[in-house]
């Protein structure tokens, strides 16, 4: 976690308290800038942040003790597609449809005019490669979150977890898992999942989400 997201979380603690509607949620926050961004689940909130931000901002300066937000932008929530899937993954056109399907029941759910972002863990194939590009090609906003195979291991992970590559870096196995959990816990209104065979890194991440109350669709191959 970076120091802006722990900004972000020590702002939105006091903001429920300024604010106890919980159809608004502090999202992200530039502190060069003060500018504090929240999500609304509808216009109307969106309307009245509009109206009320600035005094919203003066009430949550004083719980913090610092005048750190000087303006508050708000925006309509985001619809979370969350997308794992094995390298193996071939059938480009069963996850465009898939993708398309679930868009489009998404924004059923809630209103067309609620923004969609694909949120995957970035892999160079399969369908994290697949997810990308169909998020171009339709104009979608993308979180990635490649897992860092490479960097400093969990303290938790055993000596066992830090075997030498042929090119000399180390390499944590876990570091999958560990950025399954991440991408799960920013949360999500669903996960599509593409599996073929006995993927383990889809598997694990269908597990993670389910845990964690996420609808899951779940394609094979």
């Amino acid at each position: 976690m970076t120091e802006t997201d722990s900004m972000v979380q020590w702002i939105a603690a006091i903001w429920r308290e300024a604010y106890e509607q919980g159809e608004v949620k502090p999202v992200a926050f530039d502190p060069e800038l003060g500018r504090l961004v929240v999500e609304c689940t509808s216009r109307a909130y969106l309307l009245q942040i509009r109206l009320t931000g600035g005094v919203l901002a003066k009430r949550v300066n004083t719980a913090l003790g610092a005048d750190i937000i000087r303006t508050v932008a708000s925006r309509l929530r985001e619809i979370r597609i969350l997308v794992t899937g094995s390298r193996s993954w071939e059938d480009v056109q069963g996850l465009d449809d898939a993708l398309r399907d679930t868009w489009n029941d998404a924004t059923q759910v809630f209103s067309p005019e609620h923004p969609v972002v694909i949120v995957h863990g970035d892999c160079y194939k399969g369908a994290d490669f697949f997810a990308r590009h169909w998020a171009v090609a339709n104009g979608i906003r993308q979180e990635r979150y490649p897992a860092d195979w490479t960097g400093p291991c969990a303290p938790e992970c055993p000596d066992s977890h830090r075997p030498i590559r042929g090119n000399g870096q180390s390499y944590c196995p876990t570091a999958g898992p560990r950025r399954n959990e991440a991408m799960v816990q920013l949360g999500a209104d669903i996960l599509v999942a593409f599996q073929r065979g006995n993927s383990s890194g889809t598997a694990d991440c269908i597990r993670r989400a389910t845990a964690a109350g996420i609808p899951v669709r779940r394609f094979t191959a």
